[in-house]
């Protein structure tokens, strides 16, 4: 728990199961070695754990959190504000990066892009200033096409590794 992974408010691990009162109607769950996430009954995420390169997907937190935070979607223009992605269907998990699937096969990434994971087309030095820490997408940003321009919005499933998405 030496990242917070359990979502418990020290980080001592434990060999206990404890239940995370803090989200209800779960659904689905995942984790990976800093990370854990839930999809709810109403189709939102939360994600907790460490968060050094934006994987909680919530600019409101610190570099690690114990608490589960909801994933805010990016704004789409400079007019537009930020909101909870919902409708999600699978989540997948990778390092330090995070992508998931929306019920009309939309995909959506955020956390580290140092090997392009994120499929946004930019990978390594591309990274963005966020709240005093490096990240390259600290929002859940939608990823509509490939870099070949091929219609990318009809994916039934998804699966990460330590640094690539499928």
């Amino acid at each position: 728990n030496e990242e917070n992974t359990l979502g418990k408010d020290d980080n001592n691990n434990s060999s206990e199961i404890e239940k995370l009162e803090s989200i209800k109607n779960v659904i689905s769950i995942n984790a990976a070695r800093y990370n854990s996430s839930a999809i709810t009954s109403d189709g939102k995420i939360y994600t907790w754990g460490r968060n050094d390169e934006g994987q909680i997907g919530n600019l409101n937190v610190a570099l690690r959190t114990n608490e589960p935070m909801n994933v805010m979607a990016g704004a789409t223009n400079s007019e537009d504000e930020e909101s909870s992605l919902e409708n999600i269907v699978a989540i997948a998990i990778g390092a330090n990066h995070m992508t998931a699937l929306r019920l009309d096969g939309k995909v959506y990434s955020w956390g580290s892009n140092i090997y392009g994971q994120l499929g946004n087309g930019q990978y390594g030095g591309n990274e963005i200033e966020n709240n005093g820490y490096d990240s390259d997408v600290v929002y859940a940003t939608e990823i509509s096409i490939d870099a070949d321009g091929n219609d990318f919005s009809n994916i039934i499933k998804i699966a990460a590794g330590i640094s690539h998405v499928l």
